[in-house]
């Protein structure tokens, strides 16, 4: 039974019946696959843990080979030099990469193997927050400052596929809920769920079969997706956004448990539907395309893709598990709402 946040339950039932076809296609596909593709997940760069992304891994690799790929280490070659072409072929070898919230810089290097995979035919699964803020941060007080995600270093790349990721804050009136002290008992905080609008909830409407029939899919302190014609042969998808009621904030900026307690002002949140994530398809240029580079004499320089496909997700923790006891929690359940979200299926998809 496929349950949907916003369906009644005779449309849920409805949308189940529908999605069995998939569901035989599905498990039949599974039984005859014999070799499983590679998906890497990309390391170096301060990337979510293995254990972060236990129950998305655990998932996949139902269908797939799942490895660790390290931009970072390298085998030599007779000279004693980083084997540069060596460590391409082995990422080429991957049906997919995915670049999991990283929190440290790209080095150009790093930023010339996924764009020569890229080039290849590659395609990559982005993860990127534009902002840096985490709920760690309210643990002990009752606000923190959200700062712009600035030292990644990906915006002229990603800029040249399409995308931009910008280092802004949503709210958004669709939200979950957290819980809020609302008044004391003999000194005991009283507790009651109250929406978090830096927590999206995003209803998906496209028919896409990405994410036709998905449940809400759940974020957190997300930033806004730009998409930018540098390459008129690329064709952009928003698979997901937010409601139309939301407002923007530019960073840095506050965030507090007190705004919570305060009901939104209808009137401020007039900034539309903001995407979320992307999908873009076509004939990427590379980044390093005119442009001199040593590196071009250690690796065959592709500097126009074949067709191929990426996906950008303006939010790290959108595959990001709880865990509890050493052990990963179910992807996108909600233990204070004791709801689960589409996070998983959408990302399996």
């Amino acid at each position: 039974l496929k349950s949907q946040i916003s369906r009644n339950p005779e449309q849920n039932i409805q949308n189940s019946i529908r999605e069995l076809e998939y569901e035989f296609t599905n498990a039949i596909l599974n039984l005859q696959t014999t070799v499983k593709p590679s998906i890497g997940f990309l390391r170096g760069h301060g990337e979510l843990v293995d254990l972060e992304i236990g129950d998305l891994t655990k998932s996949l690799s139902e269908k797939y080979t799942i490895d660790n790929v390290n931009l970072r280490e390298f085998e030599l070659d007779s000279l004693g030099e980083p084997d540069l072409m060596k460590k391409l072929n082995q990422i080429k070898l991957k049906k997919l990469i995915v670049i999991a919230k990283p929190k440290f810089t790209f080095l150009d290097l790093d930023k010339y193997l996924i764009d020569q995979y890229i080039m290849n035919g590659g395609k990559v699964l982005w993860l990127i927050d534009g902002t840096m803020a985490d709920m760690d941060s309210l643990s002990n007080k009752s606000s923190f400052l959200a700062y712009p995600f600035r030292e990644l270093n990906l915006s002229d790349q990603l800029f040249k596929y399409g995308i931009r990721v910008n280092s802004n804050i949503i709210e958004d009136i669709s939200s979950s809920k957290i819980p809020i002290p609302v008044s004391f008992t003999n000194k005991n905080p009283q507790w009651e769920l109250m929406p978090w609008r830096y927590f999206p909830v995003s209803i998906p409407t496209s028919d896409h079969p990405i994410t036709s029939n998905l449940n809400a899919v759940k974020f957190d302190f997300v930033g806004s997706i730009d998409t930018v014609t540098t390459n008129p042969e690329i064709k952009k998808i928003i698979l997901l956004e937010t409601s139309p009621y939301t407002k923007l904030s530019n960073t840095p900026f506050e965030i507090s448990l007190q705004s919570a307690l305060n009901p939104p002002d209808q009137e401020k949140f007039n900034n539309g539907p903001q995407a979320l994530a992307v999908l873009v398809e076509g004939n990427f240029q590379s980044i390093f395309k005119n442009r001199l580079s040593p590196l071009n004499k250690k690796i065959e320089f592709v500097s126009n893709s074949r067709d191929t496909k990426m996906i950008v997700i303006s939010d790290g923790d959108i595959a990001k598990n709880k865990i509890s006891r050493g052990q990963p929690l179910p992807l996108g359940f909600d233990n204070y709402e004791k709801r689960q979200y589409g996070n998983k299926d959408f990302l399996l998809n």
